[in-house]
């Protein structure tokens, strides 16, 4: 099932378990977005979150166009190993057990959640900036 003129959806949207496989061309999420365990694989057109966007167990690999997650994000068993073009996380950024080995241009973040199990390399220099910024305020 597909639907090509949409773009736009103010509400929430939840795909668990779902048979969709993309995005297709919706730009727009106003509340929050649940992937858990989803058959999605990829995001199409996306780029706004007005919620919380939740990737534990889905298949999603790349985060496409996705700019702004309002809410928090939610990486903790994803697929996904790189931010992209992320720019913007209002809450949390859970990334405990998760895969990401790039944060992309993520600049805000509203905070973050990481476990000792994850591969880090190449973050560390972004948790002493997290930490510096919030000592310094």
């Amino acid at each position: 099932m597909e639907f090509p003129k949409l773009n736009k959806i103010g509400g929430s949207v939840e795909f668990r378990g779902s048979f969709f496989k993309s995005f297709g061309n919706i730009s727009y999420i106003g509340g929050n977005l649940n992937f858990v365990d989803s058959k999605l694989e990829e995001l199409g057109s996306l780029e706004y979150v007005g919620g919380y966007v939740s990737f534990k167990g889905s298949k999603i690999k790349s985060l496409n166009k996705l700019k702004k997650v309002v809410g928090f994000a939610n990486f903790e068993g994803s697929q996904v190993e790189d931010l992209g073009d992320l720019e913007s996380v209002g809450g949390n950024l859970y990334l405990k057990l998760s895969k990401i080995k790039s944060l992309g241009k993520l600049n805000y973040v509203g905070g973050i959640v990481f476990s000792n199990k994850n591969n880090y390399q190449g973050l560390e220099g972004f948790y002493d900036d997290i930490v510096n910024d919030l000592n310094s305020k």
